[in-house]
């Protein structure tokens, strides 16, 4: 595809809506939908977020690996075909296993989502010579994001009466128009010329993480996202257990991600 300015510029666009399609706007409902399997227990709900969770420790850096390898591109292409593998593994769940399966390449997705889709987004701004615009245009992007997210939140419980895995349904039509999205974009080409330098093995990677003295800035993040992802599985089902409608469960959810817009 030729690299003309205004391919590169639909870039731009197609991040912001490919960004809205990687929200998970059913999460509020999906704990409540695991208990409504046969013979499902609260805490199972913690042994597949924890399997997830190890999943993503486990590639987090070779997922950087591949992208700096392969392209950023091919590894956003990766990154939305697991999401999609993944929504529909908690679509036709029936046990216990389809929520492991559903929630171990959710982790694969956003690992290998993690950095790649910000690397993408600085090579075509640099491209376009519009590298200074980089910062206000990532956080234009998340915050619009979480806009369209906050609205789908309040929306999607007033669906789950009629189906509990309607709102799974709608947000895997999302996916399918986000993997679109992927394959219609351009590679930069800075892209290319950034893979032909950043050649280095695995094992350097792992080198070079460790001379960074990350690790106990690392492990305090890592304890205190992992309180909040491990809690909040279990918020959404105590919040219906003592009587909260699934459409006010959905109004505070969507509020939070009203927080997220105004800061970005």
């Amino acid at each position: 595809m030729a690299f003309t300015k205004s391919a590169l510029e639909s870039n731009l666009w197609k991040m912001l809506l490919y960004h809205i399609t990687q929200r998970r706007h059913f999460f509020p409902l999906l704990s409540i939908y695991f208990l409504t399997l046969p013979d499902a227990t609260a805490q199972q709900i913690g042994l597949y977020t924890g399997i997830g969770s190890l999943v993503s420790f486990l590639v987090e850096i070779p997922s950087g690996y591949f992208s700096d390898h392969f392209g950023h591109k091919k590894t956003l292409v990766l990154s939305k075909f697991f999401m999609i593998v993944s929504t529909l593994a908690f679509l036709l769940a029936t046990s216990f296993s389809g929520f492991i399966l559903g929630s171990v390449f959710l982790s694969l997705s956003f690992a290998f989502q993690s950095g790649t889709s910000s690397a993408f987004l600085y090579d075509t701004l640099h491209s376009l010579k519009r590298e200074k615009e980089y910062g206000r245009m990532q956080s234009s992007i998340s915050a619009n994001a979480s806009f369209v997210s906050m609205l789908l939140i309040m929306t999607l419980p007033f669906l789950a009466p009629i189906d509990i895995r309607l709102p799974i349904l709608i947000v895997l039509g999302f996916d399918l128009i986000g993997f679109f999205l992927i394959v219609t974009m351009v590679n930069p080409p800075i892209e290319k010329k950034h893979q032909a330098e950043t050649q280095h093995t695995l094992r350097e990677l792992l080198e070079e993480a460790g001379k960074m003295n990350m690790l106990p800035f690392a492990l305090f993040a890592g304890l205190i996202s992992g309180s909040l992802i491990g809690s909040s599985t279990f918020r959404d089902p105590y919040l219906l257990s003592i009587g909260f409608p699934l459409a006010l469960i959905g109004l505070v959810m969507g509020l939070s991600r009203l927080v997220w817009f105004w800061v970005g």
